[in-house]
């Protein structure tokens, strides 16, 4: 399988950013990543959903953590980038019926619309179950594609807050981003810079919150 999808270099200035370790980020042999930092092409996560491909985004992501930071210093992407938990606040809000109505859904059971967690607050209590209190949450997007305004690049290196682009996630539950696979390059781009300028903001405005 050709590459699908490459990184555009449009980021503007980027003074304090090394960018010249960064290879063109690619999707290859159905599918398997390339560039960024990657020695070598590794396997995505992916769900399919209709005519779309979702790829899973978390810090258990081997392909993610190597083409954002390396081999050698992957414990360090959970301090240097805020862009998985905007992406997880953004899948929460769909859980939570905050934003707009989902672009489409898949065929699903009722029960998909409620979550299940641990609590250990009595006030939040429901039920028993092997000794544990659980929590129904109602899920109102589940098994839904949602569309989420985001800005196209990190605070770090946007110095206003007007460009805006529109990226998918699909919502299986409150907990897991998938991500749809047209918007991955742009997401290991947008990790990569904050990792190289350690996520302090440049500029005089203050980042929104997506």
């Amino acid at each position: 399988m050709s590459a699908v999808a490459e990184c555009s270099s449009a980021d503007g200035d980027l003074p304090d950013c090394d960018m010249s370790r960064f290879a063109p980020f690619t999707f290859i042999r159905a599918w398997h990543c390339a560039g960024g930092l990657l020695n070598k092409p590794l396997p995505l996560e992916t769900k399919n959903v209709g005519e779309h491909t979702f790829v899973k985004l978390d810090l258990n992501q081997s392909w993610l953590l190597e083409a954002t930071v390396g081999h050698r210093r992957r414990g360090s992407l959970s301090t240097r980038t805020t862009l998985l938990d905007r992406l997880l606040t953004n899948v929460q809000r769909a859980c939570d019926g905050e934003l707009d109505a989902p672009v489409s859904s898949v065929e699903r059971d009722p029960m998909d619309d409620v979550d299940v967690s641990e609590d250990e607050s009595p006030s939040k209590r429901v039920k028993q179950h092997d000794g544990k209190r659980l929590r129904y949450t109602k899920t109102l997007s589940k098994k839904s594609i949602v569309e989420v305004p985001f800005p196209e690049r990190p605070p770090e290196v946007a110095k206003d807050v007007g460009d805006v682009q529109t990226i998918k996630l699909y919502i299986e539950d409150r907990k897991k981003i998938w991500l749809h696979i047209d918007h991955v390059p742009w997401a290991v781009r947008w990790m990569y810079i904050q990792v190289q300028l350690k996520s302090v903001q440049a500029g005089p405005s203050s980042p929104s919150h997506a």
